[in-house]
């Protein structure tokens, strides 16, 4: 599944999931937080993700700009 303001990779059951819009801090607005609902919703529904890592590309975690 290709996203835009998000990156997916999966290592041994770890599902890591990556904010990527560092040019703004990781802000979340509506595109993000969307993506970011549609890969949760199908994480639980994957019987081989015993983890989940969120994270944010670049310096901020996440920021509340829009």
């Amino acid at each position: 599944m290709g996203y835009e303001t998000i990156q997916v990779m999966d290592s041994n059951g770890v599902r890591t999931i990556t904010l990527n819009r560092p040019d703004d801090m990781n802000a979340a607005n509506d595109k993000l937080t969307g993506e970011l609902a549609k890969e949760l919703r199908g994480v639980v529904k994957d019987k081989s993700i015993r983890c989940i890592v969120l994270t944010g590309a670049g310096k901020a975690f996440v920021s509340d700009r829009t």
